[in-house]
């Protein structure tokens, strides 16, 4: 097999390999015999064909693909584990077509390693950030808890209050027109949650089961603001209602029955402090991202080196991705987006390439530190994590495994690895007496943290 390199960038090389034919071939059979019994062909049992047989009644390219995929991705690693480069990454695996001599190119984008000495990461100091449960904290958590299991009342003796659950009929009109979407049966409403415009849930109160009524409401000036309802902002509008049915919640009394009911706990003081510890971990847990965040901060201002630009547009054109995800599943667009929090796309753009630089470069600065540290990732390390990937998603061992890719286990392992230099970072840092709230997080979300 031989190699080109050619540098195309800064940190950044084009890899040629050429994959002798033989290479190619030895890879083909292989990718026959482990497949051969998901052929069938006239005239044999299946499993029994002969691979020219199945070539000639699949065509010659059943087996090229996946031999010159696998052949690609060995010789990618083949080289990589020989190589004289300090390669910290790549991408673009592209496989050309077989030239005359049968050799199969393939071209590789290589990001190097930067000549840059890692900076004194020991001793940072960051500021405080509160982790303390309060009891109202408590309290909240509880009386959630007590809401999601309440039983449900019906009302038929009384007129609607604050606080009811009311079924109602409706259709809005603005100036005496109906407007899309303005219209439901059987809507579910909690009177008082602010659900719908202000007055709506008010002129509800007081209305009896089997009532119609009329509702004066006006839409907010920003209504609806970047969506297809903006054109009802600021317009009066007429609801004809009719309530249906009246229920509320009865919340189940905090006590020991309660904690029986919905917890592994007997006593309402036992599951009392399981709620403390499990705010406490949530605090803990948020406070810590806060450090970190603040100390891979200084990080990168103190470690000077230039990053790969394509690593750079890889990682943001990664983190739009996800973005437009979100946005789909709230049915919003970006369009959307960018009119409802006062941004553009070309500034949501640049945000997002100075973050992805910096997640980048904190990566980096990462590794150095596990280089430093000598920290590694052991088999036993990897396979909990994969244990824990199956239990967060609901999926067994084998089947997040069999998702897997050999470059996806490289990269869970880098992961876990930067996990580690970060955990080395943080135990040799001091905290000040400064403290910082979350309005002092120097966090980036662009606007993008309520669609998360």
């Amino acid at each position: 097999m031989s190699a080109n390199i050619e540098n195309v960038g800064v940190n950044t090389a084009k890899l040629t390999l050429a994959i002798p034919p033989e290479t190619l071939e030895a890879a083909a059979d292989k990718v026959f015999q482990r497949n051969r019994g998901r052929f069938s062909v006239p005239g044999f049992r299946p499993g029994k064909a002969p691979r020219k047989f199945v070539e000639r009644f699949y065509g010659a390219g059943i087996l090229r693909e996946e031999a010159a995929e696998e052949s690609a991705r060995k010789a990618l690693y083949d080289f990589l584990e020989n190589a004289e480069l300090d390669v910290i990454s790549y991408s673009d695996v592209k496989i050309g077509e077989t030239v005359s001599d049968g050799e199969l190119p393939v071209t590789v984008t290589l990001y190097l390693r930067p000549d840059v000495s890692i900076v004194d990461y020991k001793g940072l100091k960051y500021p405080k950030h509160p982790a303390d449960v309060s009891d109202e904290d408590i309290a909240a958590a509880i009386d959630r808890d007590r809401e999601e299991n309440a039983r449900v009342v019906s009302v038929d003796d009384r007129p609607a209050r604050l606080g009811d659950k009311a079924v109602i009929d409706f259709e809005g009109f603005v100036y005496n027109t109906a407007f899309p979407g303005g219209k439901a049966e059987d809507y579910s409403i909690k009177l008082g949650s602010g659900t719908f415009i202000a007055g709506f849930e008010d002129q509800i109160v007081g209305h009896e089961i089997g009532d119609s009524f009329d509702i004066l409401v006006k839409f907010p000036d920003d209504y609806g603001k970047g969506g297809p309802s903006e054109d009802l902002a600021g317009k009066p509008a007429r609801f004809e209602t009719r309530l249906k049915a009246l229920s509320y919640d009865e919340l189940p009394e905090p006590d020991d029955d309660f904690a029986r009911d919905i917890s592994e706990f007997d006593t309402f003081a036992e599951y009392r402090d399981s709620v403390r510890a499990r705010l406490q971990k949530d605090k803990d847990d948020h406070a810590r991202e806060h450090t970190e965040r603040r100390l891979m901060r200084t990080l990168v201002e103190k470690t000077q080196f230039e990053v790969p630009p394509d690593m750079v547009m890889r990682q943001a054109e990664s983190e739009d991705e996800s973005f437009r995800g979100r946005l789909a599943n709230q049915g919003m667009t970006p369009e959307m987006f960018y009119k409802s929090t006062g941004t553009s796309e070309e500034t949501v753009r640049r945000a997002r390439i100075g973050d992805a630089y910096e997640r980048v470069k904190s990566a980096f600065i990462l590794s150095l530190i596990a280089e430093a540290e000598g920290i590694g990732v052991t088999d036993e390390e990897l396979s909990d994590h994969l244990d824990e990937l199956a239990a967060a998603n609901g999926m067994t061992r084998k089947r997040v495994e069999e998702g897997l890719k050999e470059d996806d286990y490289d990269a869970i392992r880098d992961m876990l690895k930067n996990r580690k230099a970060m955990d080395a970072v943080l135990s040799c840092a001091e905290e000040t007496d400064e403290i910082l709230g979350d309005e002092d997080s120097d966090g980036h979300d662009h606007g993008e943290e309520e669609n998360e």
